[in-house]
């Protein structure tokens, strides 16, 4: 009798379980498409994964899907809502253009919805009082500032240039000095400088001639081209000048080797730099003027919210899953980032890192331009061949202009 009477305890008890299982919550769920498709996708799945096992309320289905494709599909699922997700990262430069397409939505009301945080914009690194904002509304939060500046190989730089980097800054002068006297000296297996990045390299040196290439409207484009010709002929005169690396030449493997004294390259390359065992440093892209705050050509990875009905729940999970970014960027810093958090960029592991120099030190420029990707995508296609002497730097200029007022039109 009383094995029996045990026994139905045990099974009440375990039909008990089963029901208040049945009747317990499942997590309110949020999709999130991202452009981190190479080893800092693996980063961002790696945060998402331990948000999604920090608390039960809350789960965000993390999605990678590179920059083309990512608003091809943004573009293609705004007449299907179902296929749209609850939010994305891109470029902050997106958000004026996603504003005027209707694809998102201002963040405040999302914002709002998680009292236990307050994003106040003062929160973040203080170039997002402007990168965050389009049309006077706060259109996206930012998780960094991927940032285009210079490698050093320390050692080639101790023995060839010693002084010239006592300041921590490169001129376009001391380059020419330095590539000068290493020919004096017959070294002809060591080049001063290489260049990562045709895009990146030439609107960085853009910045040093122009402050910024679109009109006050945010829409206009207003490429200096007296700039573009100076940018252009700076390159090429120390290319001519055998300074630089040569056309065809694998520019990562010459750093690698001991070939370069310095590499341009982006703040997400430090894991890979790393890789290559060398003594580095990390600093601002070549600058025109020793005397002038250097200002570095950077963007910003954001956060955006997609304009479609969204619940409570909803909002909840994206903005709790911001704030948890927010409070655990420094993951995200050791993936070689520029982080946005005031709050990991002031911590001593960050301060330990090489982009934080960056960060202490130099602004971050990148214009608010409506149609930037269009900018950017017709100086892609152009590449070096102003540098290689494919086409003069006035037909760069042009051809760069006219390209990118054509493609800006078909938009329209």
């Amino acid at each position: 009798m009383k094995k029996t009477l045990v026994m139905l305890t045990v099974f009440a008890l375990l039909v008990s379980m089963t029901v208040l299982c049945g009747f317990a919550e499942a997590p309110v769920e949020v999709e999130l498409w991202t452009l981190f498709t190479g080893p800092d996708g693996v980063t961002m799945s790696s945060i998402v994964d331990k948000y999604n096992t920090s608390q039960g309320k809350y789960k965000v289905n993390h999605i990678a899907i590179d920059r083309e494709n990512l608003y091809t599909k943004l573009a293609l699922a705004m007449t299907t809502p179902d296929d749209l997700p609850d939010f994305f990262v891109t470029y902050s430069y997106d958000s004026a253009r996603f504003d005027k397409l209707g694809y998102i939505k201002p963040m405040e009301e999302i914002l709002e919805k998680y009292e236990e945080f307050d994003f106040a914009i003062d929160k973040y690194h203080d170039a997002c009082a402007n990168l965050n904002y389009a049309n006077g509304k706060r259109m996206s939060v930012s998780l960094d500032f991927p940032t285009w500046g210079m490698y050093v190989n320390n050692t080639l730089a101790e023995k060839y240039c010693p002084n010239v980097l006592e300041d921590k800054i490169l001129t376009w002068d001391e380059i020419k000095t330095v590539g000068a006297k290493l020919q004096a000296d017959g070294i002809e297996d060591i080049k001063v400088l290489g260049g990562g990045w045709a895009r990146n390299d030439l609107l960085a040196t853009y910045i040093n001639f122009a402050p910024t290439y679109v009109a006050d409207d945010g829409e206009t484009l207003a490429l200096d081209k007296d700039a573009v010709e100076k940018m252009i002929d700076l390159w090429k005169e120390c290319y001519d000048a055998g300074y630089l690396w040569e056309e065809g030449d694998d520019v990562y493997a010459m750093f690698a080797c001991d070939e370069l004294i310095f590499f341009t390259n982006g703040t997400w390359s430090l894991n890979a730099i790393d890789e290559y065992g060398l003594d580095y440093s990390f600093i601002a892209s070549p600058q025109l003027n020793a005397d002038v705050e250097p200002v570095l050509f950077g963007a910003s990875h954001a956060f955006m919210v997609v304009n479609k009905e969204t619940s409570d729940d909803e909002a909840k999970a994206m903005a709790s899953f911001m704030h948890y970014f927010y409070e655990n960027s420094i993951e995200w810093a050791r993936a070689g980032s520029i982080v946005a958090s005031k709050i990991t960029a002031m911590s001593d592991e960050y301060q330990a890192m090489p982009q934080a120099f960056v960060s202490n030190n130099y602004s971050i420029s990148n214009p608010n331009y409506v149609y930037s990707q269009t900018l950017f995508d017709v100086l892609d296609g152009l590449g070096w061949d102003g540098v290689y002497g494919n086409i003069s730097s006035a037909d760069f200029a042009d051809t760069w202009e006219k390209q990118t007022i054509e493609k800006v039109s078909a938009q329209q």
